[in-house]
C-alpha cells in the first residue's frame, strides 16, 4: 500500500497527484452538517485505478 504524506491546505490544486486506490491523504472535510466529524481527517482512496485517472 503506498502511502503518501500529503497535507494539503483548501486552496492548494491537486492536479498534479496521482491517486491510487488504496492510498490515504488528509483532507480537509468542513463544512460539516449535523453530528458529522470535520476538520482535517485521514481519507482512504476505494475506487479503482481507471476511474481515479478521470
Amino acid at each position: 500500500m503506498h502511502v503518501p504524506p500529503v497535507l494539503l491546505p483548501r486552496s492548494v490544486n491537486c492536479v498534479d497527484t496521482t491517486v491510487r486506490r488504496g492510498d490515504i491523504y488528509y483532507a480537509d472535510l468542513s463544512p460539516v452538517v449535523g453530528s458529522e466529524q470535520g476538520g482535517v481527517r485521514p481519507v482512504l482512496i476505494v475506487q479503482n485505478d481507471t476511474g481515479n485517472r478521470h
